[in-house]
């Protein structure tokens, strides 16, 4: 049975180069990233699209046989308790939120962590700089066995470090391609690109993550007729690409300004698709669109 739900408290880090020594051992389960998480944020202190995050996360538990798979009201009860914990709950700040479940002894441990959001990631206002990662995307390794969908992982190791790269070379975001140089997905995001006036979308069948933001954003592209593409974006769909953009709950929909490592460049133009889909969602998270912030079911 799974644990009593409880914030993760952190710690200051050791000095460069320093030792660090640990209480007790952690979990094996946290320690070898056996589990899933989800990253969603609030808006006006309220966690955005809870209910689909909730829903993955324990699709997600259950692909992994983390058995028994934690209740929808138990992840809820942990988020709204961490948040109020926290003191997010009602307050003007707002936080980013992230449940995690994982193998433990006895059983699968539920636990949720809990951040201040001191600033929107990413240059918005302009659009963001990418670049390809040198790492090449993990493809199947994401996809438990018996399942058709990659899961969020705990085991974070070469996406982090991509994201790692990204930083210090000054991009935003780094994009890991499949083994025929076609674009799959960010190290934290979903990629869209607008071709001919459809959207191509890479998803499960390439090996990406099913994010929650992208599927709101696909659901009002289809509200809009144009049409869409699952699949990679391979090298001559990139280059006809009049926008690229890529979508995650902490970045929204930000539009890519600059791609370093392809030839790439936006077209000029007027009012885009990738302006109007970011508009919609934005209208989300005020409760204006189609799903509303908080209890969205799915």
């Amino acid at each position: 049975m799974a644990r009593r739900p409880q914030r993760l408290r952190s710690a200051p880090g050791p000095p460069p180069g320093a030792a660090r020594r640990t209480a007790r051992p952690l979990p094996a389960g946290l320690r070898a990233g056996d589990g899933v998480f989800e990253t969603l944020r609030t808006f006006g202190g309220r966690p955005f699209l809870l209910e689909r995050h909730l829903a993955r996360l324990r699709e997600g538990s259950r692909a992994l046989g983390l058995a028994p798979v934690p209740s929808v009201a138990a992840l809820r009860r942990a988020c709204e308790e961490a948040l109020s914990e926290a003191g997010g709950t009602g307050s003007s700040s707002e936080w980013i939120v992230r449940p995690m479940v994982y193998a433990a002894e006895g059983g699968p441990r539920l636990e949720v962590e809990v951040e201040p959001l001191r600033s929107a990631p990413g240059r918005r206002g302009g659009g963001l700089v990418v670049g390809v990662a040198s790492y090449p995307h993990p493809g199947a390794y994401l996809t438990p066995r018996r399942t058709s969908a990659p899961v969020k992982w705990l085991a974070r190791g070469p996406l982090a470090h991509a994201l790692r790269e990204a930083r210090a070379n000054g991009w935003d975001e780094a994009l890991l391609e499949g083994p025929d140089g076609e674009l799959v997905e960010g190290t934290r995001s979903n990629l869209l690109a607008v071709v001919n006036g459809r959207l191509v979308a890479p998803g499960a069948e390439s090996h990406a993550l099913p994010g929650i933001t992208r599927e709101v954003v696909l659901e009002d592209a289809r509200r809009l007729g144009i049409a869409i593409e699952e699949h990679a974006v391979g090298r001559v769909e990139l280059r006809a690409a009049s926008e690229l953009c890529v979508t995650s709950s902490l970045l929204g929909v930000a539009p890519i300004s600059r791609l370093v490592g392809r030839r790439w460049a936006p077209l000029p133009q007027g009012p885009t698709l990738v302006a109007e889909l970011s508009r919609r969602y934005d209208a989300r998270t005020r409760g204006r669109g189609h799903a509303s912030a908080g209890r969205a079911s799915r």
